[in-house]
């Protein structure tokens, strides 16, 4: 309806408001204020089209020829492609299940960490489910700042956390906006998926850097779409929609859980998102991966998509309509 009724408006169809709509900047700072208790000022933000695009942005921005950009070693494939294509190098953070998927910046060597431009983030993790506790963010933080390198903490499923967990914000560690951006998605919370509607929280100088060159190489958001956004937001902060949404997919997790459980697959219980990460029982993920289509229509993603650590693994998606999550059920039942 707030899309409808902004797009009535003549004036609305020219370009929209670069940086962000004053209306939805508003919302952000409230969002913030009331999910983190975390304060932010306008200069602080910058209404963006989407996540992927600023991982690209944030790569071309801050690395370069001979920088290193650190990543976990099953991280989403966008990481590794931005550094590549601003020809930095990349090193990986070594993680797996039995640290519960959670990146130790201690375990890189010195040398590197004086190369390193950025460290890329994302929790509730895509594809482990994996939800980082404030330590380990505060302990990210202080080393960046030791070593003078960028945080981009991608933050696309932040309320949906499991088990009594709490959303979590990288501008709630000490020190974050010296050295940290976070990039938050609408496409989660407010399942505006398509629109193209992200934002960046973070330190007024990085915020600034990146909206030169977002001003230079990009395009805003349309204001109807913004201003959607804002009345979007505002539902999910006063309505606790987060909450809604998380009781939601910890439902599917659970049941998901069972029938695998019951068929011998071997799975990581998500803390978070909207994904469940099982191992291959034959330790391929892309055989796993055609097995199960060949064998039961059910389509999942080979693990090895998100780095070689994840090859023995596949992901399950939690996220489609019900009728089509309980027919996979059905069928995943018969393995």
């Amino acid at each position: 309806e707030a899309l409808v009724g902004a797009s009535r408006d003549p004036s609305i169809h020219g370009y929209g408001k670069f940086g962000g709509h004053p209306a939805l900047k508003q919302r952000i700072i409230e969002y913030y204020r009331t999910r983190y208790n975390v304060s932010i000022g306008p200069d602080e933000l910058i209404v963006v089209r989407g996540i992927r695009s600023m991982i690209f942005t944030i790569a071309a921005l801050f690395a370069g020829t001979d920088d290193y950009v650190l990543l976990p070693s099953i991280s989403y494939p966008s990481y590794y492609l931005a550094a590549d294509l601003a020809g930095a190098r990349t090193c990986l953070i070594d993680v797996d299940e039995s640290s519960g998927y959670m990146p130790d910046v201690s375990t890189i060597p010195e040398d590197i960490l004086r190369k390193t431009a950025v460290l890329f983030l994302n929790y509730p993790n895509n594809p482990t489910g994996a939800a980082v506790p404030k330590p380990i963010l505060q302990q990210a933080v202080n080393c960046a700042k030791e070593y003078g390198f960028l945080i981009c903490y991608d933050n696309a499923y932040n309320e949906i956390v499991f088990d009594g967990r709490e959303p979590l914000s990288i501008l709630e560690a000490d020190g974050a906006r010296d050295t940290g951006i976070e990039m938050f998605s609408l496409s989660k919370l407010a399942s505006l998926a398509g629109w193209r509607i992200a934002f960046c929280a973070g330190g007024s100088g990085i915020i600034e850097q990146v909206h030169q060159l977002q001003s230079l190489t990009d395009t805003a958001p349309y204001d109807g779409f913004q201003l959607a956004a804002a009345s979007a937001l505002e539902e999910a902060t006063t309505g606790l929609r987060g909450e809604a949404i998380a009781r939601h997919y910890q439902e599917r997790r659970d049941k998901l859980a069972h029938v695998l459980g019951r068929a011998g697959i071997s799975y990581y219980l998500p803390q978070g998102g909207m994904y469940l990460w099982a191992k291959s029982p034959d330790g391929d993920g892309m055989e796993f991966t055609r097995f199960l289509f060949d064998t039961k229509r059910v389509l999942v993603t080979p693990g090895c998509y998100y780095g070689d650590s994840g090859a023995g693994h596949v992901r399950f998606s939690l996220a489609a309509p019900q009728e089509v999550f309980d027919e996979a059920l059905l069928r995943l039942g018969t393995l």
